[in-house]
């Protein structure tokens, strides 16, 4: 019954047809688009001061955005970085599950998950590194929102996101489900403020010539135009 399915990357275009049984020619690429005058500039969140890096990560609490990984990993990096802080902003089911994790790891005095909050350009502003551990997961506006603030980024490497992402380039990228190999690219970031930088604007100039709102207005457009014309 559906005319046009729209996707955000051409990897879950392949999915709606390999997967869901869509007809190639009713699926329609949109990327997303990133406000960056919202993203950009703003005041580190005030409740963030402190002693030690900060890695920030923003997802909805649930089993596909790895979460679990991200404070296994926490718990290996607090090793040799203790004062190394985490916080994990977002809302779900899982999220005390993920506190309790914390707890077992004797970690929960570093990892701090607050629920939702409003000012993510403000937490992001006051980050020294954005994680996106997901295991399952399209292209986030999360992490393209991160990479508009020129925060250094570390991502798993799902189809969705090495479309667009090349590793070293725009983010560093690692495998899902692998908590060692996350604490590593996390710490090559946290200990190298040249590559951090670098990989900072990287990211922010892929945001800019890709996910611009006038990009996104663009293809918004032609699946009108293409819609009204059949």
């Amino acid at each position: 019954m559906t005319d046009v399915v729209v996707v955000p990357t051409r990897a879950l275009a392949t999915e709606a047809v390999d997967r869901w049984g869509v007809h190639p020619q009713r699926v329609r690429v949109v990327p997303p688009g990133v406000d960056l005058g919202r993203v950009t500039g703003a005041k580190p969140a005030d409740d963030m001061a402190g002693e030690g890096p900060l890695v920030v990560a923003c997802a909805r609490m649930d089993d596909d955005k790895g979460i679990d990984t991200l404070i296994d990993a926490t718990a290996i990096l607090l090793r040799y970085r203790p004062g190394l802080r985490v916080v994990v902003a977002g809302t779900g089911v899982t999220g005390i599950g993920y506190i309790r994790r914390a707890q077992r790891l004797g970690i929960d005095d570093r990892v701090l998950i607050p629920g939702a909050r409003r000012d993510v350009p403000e937490l992001l502003s006051a980050a020294d590194v954005f994680v996106h551990p997901a295991r399952r997961d399209g292209l986030p506006l999360a992490l393209l929102e991160a990479m508009a603030a020129g925060v250094p980024c570390v991502a798993t490497s799902l189809p969705s996101i090495t479309e667009h992402l090349q590793d070293d380039v725009h983010a560093l990228l690692c495998a899902a489900d692998q908590p060692a190999f996350l604490a590593d690219r996390i710490d090559q970031l946290l200990g190298d403020e040249g590559r951090a930088r670098r990989i900072a604007g990287g990211g922010r100039a892929l945001v800019q010539e890709r996910f611009s709102p006038a990009v996104s207005s663009a293809a918004v457009q032609d699946l009108w135009d293409l819609l009204l014309a059949t």
